[in-house]
């Protein structure tokens, strides 16, 4: 048996045109008439073939309509803030849903399949809380009490945040010679309430009392004049997008006498001379000495003064400078901070700066020592010796001063008039930098010379000591011999010598004369012109000497006078044999100033032809 659904009558009894899937057919409209409701033809057919007709009426019933776009609930998360749960009215879109249609009703679930099934309603659906934290769909099934025939529509219910609240910190307004009151910008404490939330969303309003602020009423207007000091201010914070307000905690509005830091404005300089040693530009600077003129009349016993290497430094008042500092740069632009110490929590301050700078001192040099000649009485210096700083007068001013402190010329150059050690100062006539060199001048003199002959008459070997008086350096000189650095000539020969010493600084010379008293041991009187005669050299200084000559046999031959000119080897005027002779030769030796002797010398010396 078989079934056949048809459109048309005469379709079933021909069995033409079946309807092909009648599992999933679409109303049609049928001669331009509506196609709700629609008749359908059936027709039945066994295995012999014989069939049976009949008809089949389709209706579709209309779903409710109700409106679609219901607006979100919004709630403030007033109830346990942070949470993000609060308590709704979930029927407040209900007539607007249902747009006034009749015949229908309405129910209220928290998921679609709920919904769809018309299973698990919420129940309070006044007092509905929120399962899902923040922001929720709510499902409702609007239902045609007649047809059974239902539509679903949604909206959500919104927790809305309340204004995050940053740390509010009491408004200190620092004032000199402050009256207790201050224009108060509350403007400005409204971004460090909101933190980083957008001021464009937000509405900050301050007031005098906690019920105002929580109301929202009375806000005060910016600038405000305080009332007391300090006095308490609240904070009411609305966001415009979603009105959530909340009413912070208050804060503190307070004048306080304020500080000033170089009130006159006058930019502090403080310039030294490079005072460490190195002259490089790096110095040590006594900040202290600053602080009168940072403080600028204000009482320092109210006030504290410190230093810092940079702004940030004296905002927060970390890392302050030691009261000697050590400049790193030069100039070095430094930070000062001056705090008011009248109130035991004082917060004003004001800041400054300083520019720290290091003037060069003069650079010269002196030879560590000079030497100058002194006169013979050993009292004043001849010379000239010229000490000289090389730096020009135009630039410097200059100062000698002698080895008893005194001021003893204001020249680049000064020739000294004593000896010891004299300081040279140089001064920079721009930035008043000076510095001082030190130098010895030594004294050298020319020498008080005598010479002495130390030895015997008729030695073997004569020798003269030299002493000189004075004080330089000295080298000796016998006669026109080399220098020498001993005062002692040992094998001078017999006669008059002339002995000089002179000064190794260049301060001259002094000389005398001495006389080595002796006989030549051998002449020969062979006319020419060497050891022609026979004399005891140097006796012509002891005109009363006795001289005699012998022969072998000791008789005498000749008596010379100390001022002859001596022996000529000849005796009656007959030329004497080669051989030896002898001499006897008394003297008058004086010891002492009044002590004289006689003593007499033998001796033997030869005659070669």
């Amino acid at each position: 048996m078989c079934f056949l659904i048809l459109l048309l009558a005469e379709d079933a009894q021909n069995a033409t045109n079946p309807i092909e899937t009648p599992e999933a057919y679409t109303n049609t409209s049928i001669a331009g008439n509506e196609a709700n409701p629609q008749t359908l033809f059936v027709s039945v057919v066994n295995t012999e073939g014989c069939a049976a007709y009949t008809t089949l009426t389709i209706r579709v019933l209309p779903n409710p309509t109700p409106s679609t776009d219901a607006p979100n609930i919004e709630a403030c998360d007033y109830d346990n803030p942070g949470d993000q749960i609060e308590i709704f009215d979930i029927t407040l879109n209900q007539a607007y849903i249902i747009n006034g249609e009749p015949g229908v009703s309405i129910a209220y679930y928290e998921t679609l399949e709920e919904a769809e099934t018309a299973t698990n309603p919420i129940v309070d659906t006044t007092a509905y809380t929120n399962i899902t934290l923040g922001q929720q769909t709510i499902y409702v099934r609007v239902t045609n009490d007649t047809t059974g025939c239902f539509t679903i529509v949604t909206f959500d219910i919104v927790v809305n945040p309340l204004p995050d609240v940053s740390t509010v910190e009491d408004f200190i307004a620092c004032e000199i010679n402050t009256d207790g009151f201050y224009d108060f910008d509350l403007d400005t404490v409204t971004a460090q309430i909101l933190g980083s939330q957008d001021p464009a969303n937000f509405t900050v309003t301050y007031h005098q009392t906690q019920e105002d602020a929580d109301n929202g009423e009375n806000a005060l207007v910016s600038p405000y004049t305080n009332l007391t000091n300090p006095q308490q201010l609240f904070v009411n914070i609305t966001n415009n997008l979603t009105t959530c307000s909340i009413a912070v905690p208050s804060f503190s509005i307070e004048v306080q006498e304020g500080a000033a830091a170089n009130g006159d404005g006058v930019p502090i300089e403080y310039i030294i001379c490079d005072n460490t040693g190195d002259n490089d530009g790096i110095g040590q600077f006594d900040l202290t000495t600053l602080n009168e003129q940072v403080l600028d009349g204000q009482d320092a016993t109210n006030f504290t003064v410190t230093y810092y290497a940079s702004m940030e430094d004296a905002e927060a008042g970390v890392n302050p400078l030691p009261s000697v500092y050590e400049n790193i740069s030069n100039p070095q632009v430094i930070y000062i901070r001056v705090d008011n110490d009248t109130t035991a929590e004082s917060l004003c301050y004001d800041t400054t700066e300083a520019t720290l700078s290091v003037n060069l001192l003069p650079e010269f040099t002196l030879p560590d020592s000079y030497m100058a000649c002194i006169n013979l009485n050993g009292t004043e210096l001849v010379g000239p010796t010229v000490m000289e700083i090389d730096l020009p007068s135009s630039e410097y001013s200059f100062e000698w001063f002698d080895p008893a402190g005194n001021l003893a010329a204001t020249t680049a150059t000064h020739v000294p008039l004593m000896d010891g050690t004299y300081t040279a100062v140089a001064t920079n006539l721009i930035t008043g930098c000076q510095a001082s060199v030190t130098t010895v001048v030594d004294s050298s003199s020319p020498a008080e010379v005598e010479a002495i002959v130390t030895t015997d008459f008729f030695a073997d070997q004569h020798i003269i000591e030299v002493t000189a008086v004075g004080t330089g350096d000295y080298e000796y000189q016998l006669d026109d011999g080399p220098w020498q650095t001993s005062n002692t000539f040992i094998g001078v020969s017999p006669g008059y010598h002339i002995v000089t010493v002179r000064d190794l600084n260049g301060c001259g010379i002094g000389t005398d004369q001495t006389l080595v008293i002796d006989y030549p041991r051998f002449f020969t009187p062979n006319g020419d012109g060497y050891n022609d005669t026979w004399h005891i050299e140097g006796i012509q200084s002891r005109p009363l000497a006795d001289i005699y000559i012998f022969d072998r046999y000791g008789k005498l031959l000749k008596q010379l006078s100390p001022l002859g000119d001596g022996w000529d080897g000849t005796y009656n005027g007959k030329l004497m044999p080669s051989t030896d002779y002898w001499f006897t030769i008394t003297l008058d030796m004086l010891y002492g100033e009044d002590v004289s002797l006689i003593k007499t010398f033998k001796g033997h010396f030869s005659l070669k032809r």
